[in-house]
């Protein structure tokens, strides 16, 4: 973290690149690294691996110039100042914690790191001896802080929950702890954030606010589209002795995300992911819509998926984990009560574990079930 806090790696725009991985992976990137540090449209570029657990192939190139256009706008929407300071709880392999590292660059707030392993208990104790005033996490830190019941520290401003879909239930009970969260969209080839709750707001009543270094749109099927000089410069294509960078965006700079969404003035909505999306009986179901009232209704975990139907087109399933089966009788009536007939669950599938990246995302493909 050393070398990414000091102000001249953020300014060398003509440095070769560098490739960032998890390094509990255990994976030789020397050979990568090596191939786009002889690159000439690769300096200044991070490399970041955008796959799961399973192996990297496709890794995205961000310039520290998009870095720090998203770093400025964010600045700027969380009014953060030098007398900020960030805690940092998310790794330096992914967006969101150089994301933390470039807008402290900018704005000269401090940083302070969270004990490795996470802890929700550790990262509170750590924000109240810090006294940090910012901090970004993913849905699943966010999850860790609600179910331990643990009350906001009085210093902080603002926690900023982005990386994945964010539970209403979690978010309601994160307020009633007095956590100040703020939704937020992001995506690796955005450099991060793209849009972010008003500090004060409730996402769920008004939508996130489309950060200004944005112009977004969207496609006939719904699905987003960004242009912005935060976007990633392309995305290279590992073979293991060679690589071939591909361009990001297409006609006229524009990106084509796998979300859908609804945008009113500068305000975004997200509705699901397009893979997450399904027919059913000829009815359009949003997997992550349902997974929210699975959460609202639910006493233990459990995810709402669909698998391949010959006479509906796709049936809706509910994926636990071995051990964690009791009372899911009561759970699913009640979910049951709260859906469309075609939403109800269909079948009940049990697993060893639900496959995760290194994040917290579910891996849904790995799950073979479409």
């Amino acid at each position: 973290m050393d070398l990414l806090l000091q102000p001249g790696f953020w300014d060398d725009h003509d440095a070769e690149a560098r490739v960032l991985v998890n390094p509990r992976l255990g994976w030789d990137v020397t050979p990568l690294e090596a191939w786009a540090g002889h690159q000439s449209e690769l300096q200044g570029h991070l490399l970041l691996g955008t796959s799961g657990s399973t192996g990297v192939s496709k890794w995205m190139a961000l310039s520290r110039q998009a870095f720090l256009a998203s770093a400025q706008a964010v600045n700027s929407h969380l009014k953060s100042t030098s007398q900020d300071r960030w805690l940092l709880a998310l790794p330096l392999f992914h967006v969101g914690g150089l994301g933390v590292l470039a807008r402290a660059r900018l704005s000269g707030a401090d940083v302070a790191a969270v004990p490795v392993p996470w802890s929700a208990a550790g990262f509170v104790e750590t924000c109240r001896t810090t006294q940090a005033t910012l901090s970004a996490l993913t849905p699943t830190q966010f999850s860790d802080l609600v179910a331990s019941s643990l009350t906001a520290p009085a210093s902080l401003r603002a926690l900023v929950v982005g990386g994945g879909a964010l539970s209403r239930s979690d978010s309601r009970a994160a307020r009633r702890l007095g956590w100040p969260v703020l939704e937020s969209y992001g995506l690796t080839e955005a450099a991060s954030q793209v849009a972010t709750a008003e500090p004060g707001e409730a996402s769920e009543e008004s939508g996130m606010v489309i950060l200004p270094h944005w112009e977004t749109r969207t496609n006939l099927q719904g699905l987003l589209e960004l242009r912005g000089p935060a976007l990633a410069s392309g995305w290279v294509e590992w073979m293991g002795a060679e690589g071939i960078l591909h361009p990001l965006a297409g006609a006229g700079g524009w990106f084509t995300t796998r979300d859908l969404v609804r945008l009113s003035g500068n305000r975004l909505e997200i509705l699901g992911r397009a893979d997450r999306c399904v027919k059913v009986g000829g009815e359009l179901v949003s997997l992550d819509g349902l997974q929210e009232v699975w959460e609202s209704v639910s006493i233990g975990p459990g995810w709402i998926a669909a698998r391949p139907d010959a006479r509906l087109g796709h049936s809706v399933v509910l994926v636990l984990c071995e051990g964690r089966e009791s009372d899911r009788a009561a759970s699913i009536a009640s979910y049951d009560a709260k859906v469309a007939p075609f939403e109800r669950i269909r079948d009940v599938i049990v697993v060893p574990h639900l496959p995760r990246s290194p994040l917290g995302k579910p891996l849904w493909r790995e799950l073979g079930l479409r």
